[in-house]
């Protein structure tokens, strides 16, 4: 998956508008470097389900909390980068439909082109 380089979107906006702005575009870059490797490109799963925020970081290296918060953030609505789908082939989910913790997660992330 392509990394995207537009600078006037709004979700981007919205991000380095934020404290932890620059946290949330590192996990953004890594989530994606992920899904690209995934066995569906752009899904994030592999062969034994949904990649939760501890997968991510036991990826990566990098801490779960900035995954887990990434999760959170770069899903709602007004930033809209991931969403959730029940299946990678199925209807999305809102996110506010989703479980308050991101390792509680059973639903697949799919990653959105902004």
């Amino acid at each position: 998956m392509a990394v995207p380089n537009r600078h006037d979107g709004k979700g981007y906006r919205r991000i380095t508008r934020r404290e932890d702005g620059p946290e949330l575009f590192c996990a953004w870059v890594l989530i994606l470097q992920v899904a690209s490797k995934s066995p569906v490109r752009g899904i994030l799963a592999d062969r034994d389900g949904p990649l939760s925020a501890t997968d991510l970081a036991d990826s990566t290296g990098f801490p779960v909390a900035m995954f887990e918060n990434a999760l959170k953030v770069l899903s709602m609505r007004e930033i809209g980068w991931i969403c959730y789908e029940d299946h990678p082939d199925g209807v999305p989910v809102h996110p506010d439909d989703i479980p308050a913790r991101p390792d509680e997660y059973s639903r697949f992330l799919r990653m959105r082109a902004n």
